[in-house]
């Protein structure tokens, strides 16, 4: 008994095999970022576990001292970085993720002020914080983290 084989059939169907698969492995591999792309989220934000930070920045701002109104900044910028990382916001820093980010939320332009002073408790030993500018910030701080959907 002698089988014929068509060389040009055989390669055909082998080539529409592999195109087969390439299509489904595309779909499969993209299908994936074009959701969370769409969603915007690198991962759900735990809502709970926002609000349970917070309640701790608000609970360092009833203290009354100025080491714990400087502990309270730091901990709600590094929150508010937090999100906006969750979110996929381009950049290297929190402020480029905020200048990214307000591009999408104009709300965000309030924070970049309260973002300064954050740098400036960090970077400069000397900087005194008041109760009233450390509220104004944790005020913008908080309106951004709602107008996010963190808070």
């Amino acid at each position: 008994m002698i089988i014929e084989i068509d060389l040009f059939v055989l390669l055909r169907s082998i080539g529409l095999i592999i195109g087969l698969a390439a299509i489904i492995f595309g779909f499969y591999f993209f299908y994936g970022r074009i959701v969370s792309f769409f969603r915007g989220r690198k991962y759900r934000l735990d809502r709970k576990g926002m609000q349970k930070q917070w309640g701790k920045i608000e609970e360092l701002l009833k203290k009354k001292d100025e080491n714990n109104y400087k502990l309270a900044l730091i901990e709600a910028d590094k929150l508010l970085d937090f999100v906006l990382k969750s979110m996929t916001m381009q950049g290297n820093d929190l402020n480029e993720r905020l200048r990214f980010a307000t591009a999408k939320y104009e709300k965000l332009r309030d924070v970049r002020w309260a973002h300064g002073m954050r740098n400036k408790v960090v970077h400069e030993a000397d900087f005194n914080l008041d109760f009233n500018s450390v509220r104004g910030a944790i005020r913008a701080y908080h309106r951004a983290l709602k107008e996010l959907g963190a808070l």
